[in-house]
């Protein structure tokens, strides 16, 4: 956790979430987003190799949080941001971004705070009782040139994202997922 610099502007900035349900998605966006389970596992059946590049990490202001801060339904501790990307074979497939209250982070029994280079799904889904993921929000962003160069696709569509809490015995964080081009998620797209 070296990278400690203050974020100022995240790379994701959505104010439009909203909760959908099955029949208001196509299926195939459905599949991907209201599943319950660990992304990471999902992707990992559909590539060779599943690797995570860390974009940043470091604590945020209460003031930095804004709305987030009401999905968590946290008091006045510091939050701790996590932004990676997941690459699949090399490839770009999901921008991670995961804030987590400090007591969770500090948690021994779940080590959150020496992830390094370890998906966050490989580690609490693995968990003797994994997360309950609630509260999931949808939207879809006009990605932003910050996020196409990172994820290194140029695009001319909206990419779906989604954003829920993952509950523990110890607590909750909040995790926003955005799914890039390249992802599984467009593979079976009618756009």
């Amino acid at each position: 956790m070296d990278n400690q610099q203050r974020r100022s502007t995240p790379l994701l900035m959505v104010s439009n979430w909203f909760q959908f349900s099955m029949p208001e998605l196509p299926k195939w966006v459905a599949a991907w987003l209201l599943d319950e389970g660990s992304t990471t596992t999902k992707f990992q059946q559909c590539c060779g190799c599943l690797q995570i590049e860390c974009c940043f990490e470091g604590y945020l202001s209460q003031d930095d949080l804004s709305e987030e801060i009401s999905s968590l339904a946290m008091n006045d501790e510091p939050v701790w941001l996590r932004e990676v990307l997941m690459m699949a074979d090399g490839i770009p497939w999901l921008y991670g971004r995961s804030l987590i209250p400090k007591t969770l982070l500090e948690h021994p029994d779940l080590a959150l705070s020496t992830l390094g280079n370890t998906p966050l799904g490989a580690r609490l889904f693995s968990l003797p009782k994994p997360p309950k993921r609630e509260a999931i929000q949808i939207t879809q962003v006009l990605p932003t040139k910050a996020l196409t160069l990172l994820a290194n696709q140029p695009t001319r569509r909206r990419w779906w994202a989604r954003r829920s809490r993952l509950s523990l015995p110890q607590g909750a964080l909040l995790l926003t997922e955005l799914f890039l081009p390249a992802s599984p998620l467009y593979q079976s797209s009618d756009e």
